[in-house]
């Protein structure tokens, strides 16, 4: 994502929570008029949105055959955890998400699923849609079924299957990095507290 189109979606959040001055930011940054307009009309849609802890990363280690075979690391762009409530954000101009599209979105499903096996409840996952041409923001509520879930889990673990036999896993390009151990350390902190909330 060029540094435009970050900046016109995350510092209206970062905005909406407290952090910087967006005009400032953006006029430091040579924005343009119609960005500054744009970014000023998704502050006020943003600051709708309830106080939500930022990205967070969590991580699923994959072992029992039963279940999950490859490693999972899952980055949800806002979250509220006692709540059980995922939150993705997505830039668009003049459209593209719709409800039908929200509720087969692979990367949601795979999300549910990674918090599904953490915690032992699937998410509510609200995907905000943030016009770019317009200022206007979306927002989409879906949750995913266990069967959802379980079919998102077969067709990873059918992909792990498949490139272990060619002997290609071992080679991926992911690999344990400074980022994963903090999924890790996040996992343990949470898993701890949350996975007996009561729902």
């Amino acid at each position: 994502m060029s540094f435009g189109r970050q900046a016109i979606v995350w510092l209206p959040i970062a905005k909406a929570i407290g952090e910087i001055e967006l005009e400032a930011e953006l006029k430091k940054h040579f924005f343009t008029a119609d960005y500054i307009r744009v970014g000023k009309e998704l502050v006020k849609q943003a600051l709708t949105l309830p106080k939500m802890d930022k990205e967070i990363s969590l991580y699923v280690h994959g072992s029992r055959a039963d279940e999950l075979r490859p490693d999972l690391l899952a980055i949800f762009d806002g979250w509220i955890p006692d709540e059980h409530i995922l939150y993705e954000f997505k830039t668009t101009k003049n459209g593209w998400a719709n409800q039908g599209i929200v509720d087969t979105n692979g990367q949601i499903t795979l999300y549910s699923l990674a918090y599904y096996l953490l915690f032992g409840t699937a998410p509510l996952v609200r995907l905000v849609r943030l016009d770019t041409g317009n200022g206007r923001m979306k927002l989409y509520e879906t949750k995913r079924t266990e069967m959802e879930m379980m079919t998102m889990r077969d067709k990873l673990n059918d992909m792990h299957d498949d490139l272990v036999a060619k002997g290609w896993w071992e080679g991926r390009a992911a690999r344990d990095t400074s980022f994963v151990q903090i999924a890790k350390d996040n996992t343990k902190k949470y898993v701890r507290t949350l996975s007996h909330t009561k729902i």
